[in-house]
Parts: structure tokens; sequence; C-alpha cells
């Protein structure tokens, strides 16, 4: 495979980045249809692109591929609760993560997620932080082969 080049989102990747995304949001709908639900439209406005791209404490990181984004990273800094308990810190939490079906397994996430290394410690921070479902194995995977523990569990049951 040729390079694949990792970038910031620019305005023009919009409708390719919605692309992805909407990828990314079947697979949750699909796996688990009581929390998440299919819509018409675009899977994010372009308003919502628009400050994701000038945003300070959002980033938006995209593997191309020949000219064709293949995945994208999405991240935020987030600080502590300001109570007591908690030490004050900021870290990243990288929201989604999605690479195309025919170029998983070839890096691309890894090199995803190690550009969110490399932007945490522009910043600074040195904690990344991140939610993933249950179902998705290959994600949990990739994760741990970088290094990442389990911090805290969120359960949940679902009444009839």
């Amino acid at each position: 495979m040729e390079t694949i080049t990792i970038r910031p989102a620019i305005l023009s990747d919009y409708d390719a980045v919605s692309t992805l995304f909407e990828q990314v949001d079947r697979l949750h709908a699909d796996a688990l249809p009581t929390l998440f639900q299919s819509s018409e439209g675009p899977a994010r406005s372009q308003e919502w692109f628009t400050q994701i791209e000038v945003s300070e404490d959002d980033a938006l990181f995209v593997a191309e591929h020949q000219g064709i984004l293949v995945g994208l990273v999405l991240c935020q800094v987030r600080s502590s609760p300001a109570f007591a308990l908690f030490v004050p810190r900021r870290s990243v939490h990288i929201n989604d993560l999605v690479v195309q079906e025919a170029f998983r397994g070839q890096g691309i996430g890894r090199s995803l997620v190690q550009r969110v290394h490399e932007w945490t410690h522009e910043r600074g921070m040195t904690d990344v932080e991140l939610d993933v479902y249950e179902f998705n194995t290959s994600a949990r995977t990739l994760y741990e082969d970088l290094g990442y523990q389990t911090m805290r569990r969120t359960l949940w049951v679902h009444l009839p």
C-alpha cells in the first residue's frame, strides 16, 4: 500500500468525513439499537464540522490515501470536574475513530491514534482517554495493543 497521510480535516473534507461518520454510526445503531438509531441526512451538520475546525480544544484528523479519505479520529480536550475530590487536570478524549472497512488491518487506526498522542503532547498534556462499547472487539483490541487499560466501567440494565 502507498503512503497514508494523516492530516487535520479541512472544510472541503466535509462530505467524505460525513460518509465515514455514517459508517461508524451505522455500526453502533446495528449493534445497540436501544441506544443508537439511523438518521436521515448527513451524520454531522456542516455547522458542527466548521466549529470543530476552528476549535482550540477539538481536533479532527483524517487518513488520506491517493486523495481519498479512508479514516478519521475525533478528539477533544476535557477538564476534570471542579470538585475537591478530583485532581485538577486536562486530558484528551478520543470521541470517534473509524477506518473504511477495505482499509482496516493496515495500521491506519494505529496511525490516527498516534497522531492524537502527538496532539496531546503538543498541548502539554499526557493523558488520553476514550470509551469503547463491548461489542466492538476490533477497536478494543487496537486500544489494548496501544497500551490503553480499563479505568472504569459503565454498567446498565434495560428494564422492560
